[in-house]
């Protein structure tokens, strides 16, 4: 049942995620979420955007927009905590996002995403 739960929390994510449909994603994402890039645009840094930055991001059209299709690779659960693994690939990226999940008041809620992204 929580693998199932989670899997649907991911997925509802993306496709709003990939319809810009901006308050539909944020359920998803608890207040702490955050996006941890390295080497965004090859600048050999770390990047991190808190959630209402990578939440206007999406308003302004710089995330998202692309219907992108989700696949599994890992999901691995212990109480209430998860970690997935995802590829997700549209006509032009492909994304393998590492999420972490956590249980909170019997929710699943995205705590964190470390997106490894690659132009095809």
């Amino acid at each position: 049942m929580d693998e199932k739960q989670v899997k649907e929390t991911i997925s509802a994510f993306a496709v709003a995620t990939d319809a810009r449909q901006t308050e539909e994603a944020a359920r998803y994402l608890d207040e702490n979420f955050r996006v941890v890039l390295y080497n965004f645009m090859n600048s050999g840094k770390v990047t991190v955007i808190p959630r209402e930055q990578y939440l206007a991001m999406m308003k302004e059209g710089k995330v998202g927009g692309q219907k992108r299709e989700v696949e599994f690779l890992l999901t691995d659960i212990n109480h209430d905590a998860a970690t997935v693994k995802v590829k997700l690939t549209s006509d032009v990226m492909e994304f393998t996002n590492y999420y972490s999940l956590l249980r909170i008041a019997g929710t699943w809620k995205i705590v964190n995403d470390v997106p490894q992204i690659v132009k095809l």
